[in-house]
């Protein structure tokens, strides 16, 4: 198994070409050609506020408190491909990826809109620096 590790702002890089460089660990043999990739990927939208109205709630009801003036919401998605090829692989994550993005986005909309009819100040965000992928790379079975 190898683990590659995405750090660079997951929702916005070039994805059609993730590097084999960013593959750590030990390779098995053959894995350019036939693999199973295990996906893991959290995104965070947070604001910078603990006042969080009934309305954001309702579409969120995973908000949660990272401290005393931060309000999040951990979007975790998971998800298994393969046997396949490592060119096939980035399409698919591009795809997964690209669609994770439109539904963070559409999130932070009801969001924000939702703070703006209950008349709160701040808004909804994509907290990159807690944002996180992790994808292994198995040997097909």
């Amino acid at each position: 198994m190898a683990t590659l590790h995405v750090d660079k702002y997951p929702l916005h890089r070039d994805l059609f070409n993730i590097s084999e460089d960013d593959i750590e660990g030990e390779k098995f043999e053959g894995w350019k050609e036939s693999a199973v990739y295990d996906v893991s990927a959290t995104v965070v939208l947070q604001v910078d506020t603990t006042n969080v109205s009934s309305q954001e709630y309702s579409i969120a009801p995973n908000i949660s408190f990272l401290s005393t003036n931060q309000a999040i919401v951990n979007i975790y998605r998971h998800w298994r491909e393969g046997p396949m090829p490592f060119q096939t692989f980035q399409s698919e994550y591009a795809q997964r990826e690209m669609a994770l993005e439109r539904y963070v986005d559409q999130l932070a909309s009801k969001l924000n809109n939702a703070r703006m009819q209950a008349g709160l100040p701040g808004s909804w965000y994509i907290n990159y620096s807690l944002n996180e992928r992790k994808i292994e790379v198995h040997k097909p079975a």
